[in-house]
């Protein structure tokens, strides 16, 4: 990608939605940001679907999210920015 000019570069987690993903996700950007000088975001998406098991019960998801992903994420400063799927059917 920087051969062929990419000057920055925005990675997000989001697709394993369980606590043990997002947070394996987030080292590993971590780690390509300290590995190559392209600048590189990381943005936190676990708000990009319900998992299955909390198919039933939205809001204990959107709790997981808050009281035990997002503090351990911003402990270990894992991640630039948070983003939520906002799309009908969906966080909406």
């Amino acid at each position: 990608m920087i051969k062929l000019g990419t000057g920055a570069l925005e990675i997000k987690s989001g697709y394993g939605l369980t606590v043990d993903s997002e947070l394996k996700m987030l080292r590993v950007i971590k780690r390509i940001k300290e590995a190559f000088k392209i600048p590189v975001k990381a943005s936190f998406l676990a708000a990009h679907t319900y998992p299955e098991n909390y198919k039933n019960d939205h809001s204990a998801y959107i709790q997981l999210i808050v009281d035990k992903m997002l503090p351990q994420i911003a402990d270990e400063g894992l991640a630039d920015y948070m983003d939520v799927f906002c799309e009908k059917g969906f966080f909406r």
